[in-house]
């Protein structure tokens, strides 16, 4: 799988309250990438991507959030050959998100097209592929 990852692509923070969230990223010198309302579920959501030194930070609002220190959601890693990653995956026994056990998804958040799948790590921890397309 390593021969697909190029690098990191955003990590993902769940929110219950997205204007201090814009604060306390911007207040540590991060400037707004992108920004959008979204639906998800059927309920509009706020999504802010951050362009945090280079590193892009993904914030979108969540009713419940872990809220406790080490609480991120999901890591995401921009990839090549993401068709083959997934096939991958699937027969490497990696478990899937419960929305990509079928095939790869596109994503609605970001301001170019993107696809993504993710897998479930042994912590838990949700690790996402992204190919920008």
């Amino acid at each position: 799988m390593r021969e697909h990852v190029k690098c990191l692509h955003h990590v993902g923070i769940p929110t219950r309250d997205m204007d201090a969230t814009i604060r306390f990223y911007t207040d540590l010198g991060a400037e707004i990438y992108f920004q959008k309302m979204d639906q998800e579920a059927g309920e509009p959501i706020r999504v802010v991507i951050f362009d945090f030194y280079g590193m892009k930070v993904e914030a979108y609002e969540r009713r419940v959030t872990a809220g406790q220190p080490g609480a991120i959601d999901h890591i995401a890693f921009q990839v090549t050959g993401i068709e083959e990653l997934y096939r991958k995956a699937r027969e490497g026994g990696y478990t899937l998100m419960e929305d990509c056990a079928e095939r790869v998804q596109p994503t609605t958040y970001w301001p170019q097209d993107i696809r993504w799948f993710i897998v479930i790590g042994p912590n838990g921890e949700k690790v996402e592929f992204s190919q920008i397309e």
